[in-house]
């Protein structure tokens, strides 16, 4: 059975005053010890599905706006590969990709546009021009006190943009500005909210602008 945007309901302020980690795919990820965040809140994105099998944690979504997740050699990471627990936050205009297999556990999210912070993601969310947008708008609808960004590093270095290796690697993402736009501005909505969106990379193009905080010093807070 198909569920709908309106379910999302359910995880209305799910993680009130919690952290909840965001798992990107920026090589800087392969540096932390991700079994520290077993029974944590876990939000991974596009190819972050192979931290998950690595470390054995339950991730409560699988996010992804990004086409090539659904229908290219990439598609296992968003579909079979999952943990059966874990529910997907799918960009509504790739739905045509997907495998109608999966719609039973799918929250296929409108698009309002490219720029900007939805605090209603039950109403659609802002894409960013990124995979990120999806868990970040989520995290603020979960009611998260701290957002932590892990591998979400922006560099996309050409021989390796990503923690994993790749056959064909992406060309260098042009859409950085608009990402590190976003994003700050996220942390601004989370900030006067008293809440905060934090950087765990050092070596991310965001340190310049969100607060650092190692993961070590957040599973012990």
């Amino acid at each position: 059975m198909q569920i709908s945007s309106a379910d999302l309901s359910s995880y209305r302020g799910k993680y009130d005053g919690q952290t909840v980690f965001v798992l990107g795919t920026g090589p800087s990820i392969a540096q932390e010890d991700l079994s520290l965040l077993r029974d944590r809140p876990v939000m991974t994105v596009n190819g972050a599905t192979l931290l998950q099998e690595k470390y054995d944690f339950v991730p409560d979504f699988f996010c992804t706006s990004d086409a090539r997740f659904l229908s290219s050699d990439k598609k296992d990471l968003a579909a079979d590969r999952l943990h059966p627990d874990t529910k997907r936050l799918v960009r509504d205009v790739i739905r045509p990709y997907d495998d109608p297999a999966f719609a039973d556990r799918t929250f296929y999210i409108n698009t309002i546009g490219k720029n900007g912070f939805s605090k209603q993601i039950d109403r659609g969310f802002y894409f960013w021009c990124t995979s990120i947008s999806l868990p970040i708008q989520m995290a603020w609808y979960m009611g998260a006190r701290t957002v932590a960004l892990l591998g979400v590093d922006l560099t996309y270095a050409k021989s390796q943009p990503r923690f994993y290796e790749e056959d064909s690697p992406q060309p260098v993402d042009p859409f950085v500005g608009v990402q590190i736009r976003n994003i700050v501005d996220a942390a601004r909505a989370f900030e006067q909210d008293r809440r905060e969106l934090v950087v765990c990379s050092e070596e991310s193009l965001l340190r310049p602008y969100l607060t650092y905080r190692s993961l070590a010093e957040l599973v012990q807070k």
